[in-house]
């Protein structure tokens, strides 16, 4: 003998699969969300924080991404060096007299996260200490 379902309730499985797969979606994107001070800020300090990707074509064309920061005078500011090449970098900050670093090494893959604070405004270079031609400027305003 069959028990028949009433009220349409063939009806309610396809609903309740709905809500809870955009529960899930909603849930996943606020746990997402949780970079955003480092990532798409053009080189620009926004929130104290900037990210600096270094990056290469199998060895070859060594660069920082991006290759201009600009940070604010007087304030410290938290740089994540992203190794994203295929080869060993670093980031190198030279501002005056100052010196600023992230890990010697930096291995592919890897980041290294530092803090600069440059009391004077210029304009100043940061380098990768392996590849003498993989240049940046640091602003500071």
């Amino acid at each position: 003998m069959r028990t028949r379902l009433q009220g349409g309730g063939s009806r309610l499985l396809p609903l309740l699969t709905l809500l809870a797969l955009g529960a899930l979606v909603l849930a996943l994107a606020a746990a997402c969300g949780g970079d955003e001070e480092e990532e798409g800020n053009g080189g620009t300090a926004g929130g104290g924080a900037v990210t600096v990707v270094g990056t290469d074509d199998a060895g070859q064309n060594n660069r920082f991404e991006p290759d201009t920061v600009t940070i604010p005078a007087g304030e410290s500011v938290r740089i994540t060096f992203r190794n994203e090449g295929t080869a060993v970098h670093n980031m190198h900050v030279t501002a005056g007299d100052e010196e600023f670093s992230s890990d010697q090494i930096v291995n592919p893959g890897a980041s290294s996260t530092f803090q600069v604070q440059v009391d004077r405004a210029g304009t100043y270079e940061f380098r990768c200490d392996f590849h003498p031609e993989m240049t940046g400027t640091l602003i500071v305003q």
